[in-house]
Formats: structure tokens, sequence, C-alpha cells
């Protein structure tokens, strides 16, 4: 039965088998230059004078405004919560407390992208990790990453999260709690049919729940629901407050899709909070240009 819980997690590939990361692509400056030129335009920037070389005076503010510019990376980072609710769950507790899942649950995990060993994650600045700890092992040993040339996106697994061992079970629930409690995106694969609450994991976080329920045992299709909290814009490819049947071959992607939407539209309801009224929301390659023009403004000579 594909929905019988095992004891086991579900087995990464070995070191060995995992697949080599890509090594550092040699990129032409002005060609990258020329590329980003038309983004430049509609900033607002002047791409001629950026264009020139600039000579600037080497002291401690401008050391610490290249330190924050190194810290903001070029795609934009997300960190999801994943969850799985197996066959009559439906508390907080029961589903913090699973170690594995159903095969079909396993299989989603493989598609939503690569099991990665947080021990190789040291330097954070280069590994987004999405806050999993990855020095004491606390954490786990592996978080799911996927990465695109927009985008990095760690996802908080609850049955890979903690040192699971004999009389430290409710340790392992705080951990997972801790940080999928404070994830904006939740994603929830479920075994059991009756209806997803999103508010079943307490906290003021999180805004959208991204609900998986597999309509056959072969796991061909599934029925994918968007629940989000009141004030937030619609977005795309699921409706919210709807449902979409999707297949297997298009399930992963649809998620991720739907995950990088949910977190814009998370994104302009909290600028729109903030002291100081609705301010547009910037990515993280925006974010970079402001830098860039206030370092040429400050102190190039």
């Amino acid at each position: 039965d594909s929905a019988t819980f095992s004891p086991r997690r579900p087995t990464p590939p070995s070191r060995d088998e995992r697949q080599p990361q890509s090594s550092e692509a040699m990129l032409d400056p002005w060609g990258v230059f020329n590329e980003f030129r038309p983004l430049l335009h509609s900033a607002g920037a002047d791409t001629e004078k950026l264009a020139r070389p600039m000579r600037v005076e080497s002291n401690s503010s401008l050391m610490r405004s290249l330190r924050v510019l190194d810290q903001t990376p070029v795609p934009e980072t997300l960190k999801v919560g994943l969850l799985y609710v197996g066959k009559g769950q439906t508390t907080e507790h029961e589903i913090l407390s699973n170690l594995c899942g159903s095969g079909l649950y396993i299989e989603f995990l493989k598609k939503m992208g690569e099991f990665v060993a947080l021990e190789d994650c040291h330097d954070t600045k280069r590994n987004y990790t999405g806050g999993l700890d990855c020095i004491t092992g606390a954490d786990g040993q592996y978080a799911i990453k996927w990465e695109d040339p927009l985008n990095i996106m760690v996802f908080h697994v609850a049955t890979l999260i903690g040192q699971v061992h004999e009389g430290n079970s409710e340790g392992v629930v705080l951990t997972r709690k801790r940080h999928i409690g404070n994830d904006s995106v939740h994603v929830v694969f479920s075994d059991n049919p009756a209806a997803y609450d999103m508010v079943t994991i307490a906290g003021e976080f999180n805004f959208v729940s991204i609900v998986i329920y597999p309509l056959d045992e072969l796991g061909d299709f599934y029925r994918v629901e968007v629940k989000l909290k009141h004030g937030l814009k619609s977005f795309g490819p699921v409706v919210p407050n709807s449902s979409k049947v999707v297949s297997k071959q298009a399930l992963a992607d649809t998620v991720r899709v739907t995950i990088i939407h949910a977190t814009v539209a998370i994104a302009e309801i909290k600028e729109a909070g903030r002291e100081g009224g609705s301010r547009p929301t910037l990515t993280n390659r925006e974010e970079r240009l402001r830098q860039l023009t206030r370092i040429q403004e400050r102190y190039a000579s």
C-alpha cells in the first residue's frame, strides 16, 4: 500500500551519486552589462555613466557598502515549508511528528529539487540554506534545494528536519515548528482526503498553503488547492481558494511556479503594511542596482 508509513526516512543519493555542483562560469562583464541595459534604462539609471569605469577612494565607509552589496544575492532566495499529512492526521503534533510518508510523497520530494547535504553548506554566503543549521546537525542531514538563473528555493521538509532518536520526539517537533512556523508559504502533501485547514500549523507568518492530494494509487494525477490569508491578491497558475487537477509530469513545475507567484504577492502586502504606506517591492537584482547607484553617487570621483 503506497500510503503505508515506513519508520525509515527516504534515502538521499550518496555523496558520490549526487550530481556535481556546476562550477562558476566565466562571464564577460561587458556582455552581462549589455544584456541588462534595458533593465537599467527602465529603472531610470544613466547607463552611459554606469558603463564607464569608476575611480573610487578606498575607505571604511566604502568597504561597509561593498560588504552589504556582497551579502545581497543576485537570485531571489525563497524558503518554503513542506509537510506530509498521513491518513487520518489532522493535528499539528501528528503532522510534525511524521518521520516519513507514503511512496508517492517520496517521489514528490525527488521531483521538487535536489537533496543537498547540509554538512557541505558551511559557507552560507555561497550556499543559501534557508536558515537550516549546517554545523551541528541539529536540523538534520539533508535539505531539498531547487534553483534556476533567477531563483534559489530551499524547502524546510518536516520529515527531514531534526535528529530523530529515542526520547527526543518533542524536541524534533519544536525544531520543525521553529523553521516551518516562520515560512510564508507551506506546501502540504496530504494522503488524508479531508480538507486541510491552513491554520493547522499555528503561526502568524503563513500566508499561503499549497495542498496536494493524490487522486489515484499510482500517482498519475493530483488535485492542487491553494489556500491563502484574507487580503492577499489573486495569483496563478493555481487560482487561490480553488483547485486544479495536474498530471504527475506537471506537478513539480506547477507547485514551484505557484510558490514564486505567491512569494511576490506576499512581499507586496508586507510592503504595503509597513510604516509610510505602500512602496514598490524590490527584487534582489533591483536592490543591487540601487546599492551600486548609491556607491557611485557617494564614492566615485
